[in-house]
């Protein structure tokens, strides 16, 4: 398993599947200057890309091998998307 870069970001992403909310944290050094943290009322509101990831995990088995790229499904909940 390869390392992210230094400057990379990863974004730990928390879905409440009864009220479509998602809460989005941004974890690394690519975080430093950004504004894509916080709550959204639903996936259509994340950036694109992100949005596109975590739909993709979302079909995923909880704790699946990490997908290249994407990231990973930690558990039902809560999702790792890679920056």
């Amino acid at each position: 398993m390869s390392k992210p870069a230094f400057n990379d970001a990863e974004y730990y992403i928390y879905v409440d599947f009864d009220t479509g909310r998602i809460s989005l944290q941004c974890i690394g050094m690519g975080c430093v200057d950004t504004v894509i943290e916080g709550k959204y009322a639903s996936v259509d509101e994340l950036p694109k890309d992100i949005g596109d990831k975590l739909l993709m995990l979302m079909v995923v088995e909880s704790c699946a091998p990490r997908i290249e790229g994407v990231g990973r499904r930690h558990s039902y909940n809560l999702f790792v998307v890679e920056g």
